[in-house]
């Protein structure tokens, strides 16, 4: 545990490299010390189709969802968000011509309802 989503926009898909986005998130949840490396999983997926706002202008979004066992404090959540928000920008190329919103969402997840399993053949 975590899990990191991060969702971009289709519009940013020659833009931003999704290795770069993935890389400085999954070092900022490492570099908290909240994880155990192991237990760290993220993923980037491309959102084809999308809207934002009332569409006149071309703008893009990235927005992570972080799903953590829930019994965190609210600090280290919003300290946990702030970090890959702040990773997300960063790993932002210059010059990208239009808006970015940039997100992150801290979900709770029961831990009396997660399982898990490592198959190993």
């Amino acid at each position: 545990m975590p899990h990191l989503t991060i969702e971009v926009s289709a519009n940013l898909e020659l833009r931003v490299a999704a290795s770069e986005l993935l890389n400085a998130t999954h070092q900022a949840l490492l570099a908290s010390g909240v994880f155990d490396g192991p237990d760290v999983k993220s993923r980037v997926v491309q959102q084809i189709a999308f809207r934002i706002g009332v569409g006149t202008q071309p703008e893009g979004f990235v927005h992570a969802s972080l799903e953590l066992l829930a019994g965190r404090t609210e600090l280290v959540r919003q300290q946990l968000s702030q970090a890959v928000v702040a990773a997300l920008v960063a790993a932002l190329p210059r010059g990208i011509g239009f808006p970015v919103q940039v997100s992150c969402d801290i979900r709770e997840m029961n831990r009396d309802c997660y399982s898990k399993a490592i198959y190993i053949e």
